[in-house]
């Protein structure tokens, strides 16, 4: 296998869910207390398994990140036959607030921050880091590096339904 040279790079990009935040554990963290409220009781696995199969036909829906989770709810309700009050509608998309990045994101930003520029990409629209307000982003943006944040939106690329 060739060895890479990081000296043939400036800048790194990383996507965020799933590389930078824990999203099933964010997932995870709201709905299963959630269904639980309903007396509804499944598996981690069948919920992730679920959200991976309604994620991509809802985005192409159209509309923002917020209104895609607050669907995928819905459909979780039909699913499984129970009546989401508007605050658990409002409640899901808002708990993307409360999402923690991986242990090792802030300590591997910043030793990769002293020697490359580092961007993050994203599908998400809008996916202003600092606008959804992700507990771990705040730690990644007052560290001693810095990312840039480049929506697919507005790169013109990846899953870019029109924002509403």
């Amino acid at each position: 296998m060739t060895e890479i040279d990081p000296g043939n790079y400036k800048t790194l990009s990383f996507d965020v869910y799933g590389t930078l935040i824990d999203w099933e554990n964010g997932i995870l963290g709201y709905l299963q207390p959630l269904l639980e409220s309903y007396d509804v009781h499944v598996i981690d696995t069948w919920v992730l398994e679920q959200f991976a199969e309604m994620e991509p036909q809802i985005q192409g829906d159209g509309g923002s990140y917020r209104q895609v989770l607050a669907r995928i709810l819905e459909r979780f309700a039909n699913r499984l036959a129970f009546i989401p009050g508007e605050d658990a509608l409002a409640g899901f998309p808002n708990s993307i607030e409360y999402w923690q990045p991986f242990a090792d994101t802030v300590p591997a930003l910043q030793a990769l921050g002293e020697k490359f520029e580092l961007v993050v990409l994203s599908n998400r629209v809008p996916c202003r880091m600092d606008w959804i307000g992700i507990a771990g982003w705040d730690k990644l943006r007052t560290s001693p590096i810095y990312l840039n944040d480049v929506t697919a939106h507005f790169a013109g690329g990846m899953n870019t339904p029109a924002a509403s």
